[in-house]
């Protein structure tokens, strides 16, 4: 009787070891998936990297530009929270005409193009270079108005280093 005891334990013991492969296997495929999402979602934006060249001067699209500097200023503070991005996805549907999904898109790489540069100074005067080449300084008082909202989202207005880094972009802007 010992015999099939230690038979039936084998035999759990395989199948409880198959069952982790097969998850552990599962848990893997969501992380490739996860990572190709985020790839073709940059790829669907447009967005092609460059050897060599920094993250944000590959940016082309004045609206992700926008973003990225919205995101950089907005997260001076800390980490974006709940109703930040709240409010950042809102103005990004009413200021450039998108849908839910694609405002998503767009502040996603706006946050990421915000992380690859070491400073928002760095980020506010390589992205207003874009924004001033794409639409020029007409465009100044309404994102100023988009980032004065999504920096004062919590609540808080926003600080002095917030003010100083709009007027790098301000400055980057005017540049000719």
């Amino acid at each position: 009787m010992h015999v099939v005891w230690i038979i039936v334990g084998m035999v759990s013991a395989a199948w409880l070891w198959a069952r982790r492969a097969k998850q552990a296997k599962e848990v893997a495929d969501n992380v490739v998936e996860m990572a190709r999402d985020v790839r073709s979602t940059f790829r669907r934006l447009g967005f092609k990297r460059r050897s060599d060249v920094h993250p944000a001067d590959c940016v082309d699209d004045p609206r992700l530009a926008v973003a990225g500097i919205v995101a950089a200023i907005a997260r001076m503070r800390g980490p974006l929270s709940p109703q930040t991005l709240d409010v950042f996805k809102s103005e990004v549907m009413e200021t450039f005409k998108t849908d839910p999904q694609h405002a998503d898109d767009i502040i996603a790489f706006g946050q990421w193009v915000a992380r690859q540069c070491t400073t928002p100074e760095l980020a506010a005067h390589k992205l207003g270079a874009v924004v001033r080449k794409s639409v020029g300084a007409d465009a100044m008082p309404e994102i100023i108005w988009m980032i004065e909202r999504v920096a004062s989202a919590d609540g808080v207005r926003a600080d002095d280093a917030q003010y100083a880094v709009m007027s790098v972009f301000q400055a980057a802007i005017k540049a000719r």
